[in-house]
Parts: structure tokens; C-alpha cells; sequence
């Protein structure tokens, strides 16, 4: 449901196809996906500088 009507509109360009719903469905289900990914990488690359900065001041102390 979700990647056949994207593969036929990118493969072929063909958007009569499938019912208005379907792809209604399909494109938000991979505009939801890519709007995750982006907002974990983000949650992860921010706990990553944080860990680091943390990592940092603990090797000052112990020097």
C-alpha cells in the first residue's frame, strides 16, 4: 500500500494509477519517515556533543 503507488509515480510518472487516497497515503507515510530520520539524527548528533564535552571535562579533572 505504501510503496506501490510511490515506485509507479517515480518509475513511470503514472499518478492515475491508483485511487487519490492511496497516494495521499503512500506520500505521507514517506514524508513521516523522512521527517524521523532527520529528527533522531538530529537527537543523536546532540547527545554525541554533549557525551563528548562530558568526556572532556572529565580527562581535565584527572589531569
Amino acid at each position: 500500500m505504501v510503496s506501490r503507488p510511490t515506485i509507479d509515480y517515480f518509475k513511470h510518472g503514472l499518478i492515475n494509477t491508483y485511487q487519490e487516497d492511496a497516494y495521499r497515503f503512500s506520500f505521507l507515510a514517506v514524508i513521516i519517515s523522512i521527517i524521523g530520520l532527520n529528527i533522531g539524527g538530529l537527537l543523536v548528533s546532540k547527545k554525541e556533543k554533549i557525551k563528548n564535552k562530558l568526556m572532556k571535562s572529565k580527562n581535565l579533572v584527572l589531569s
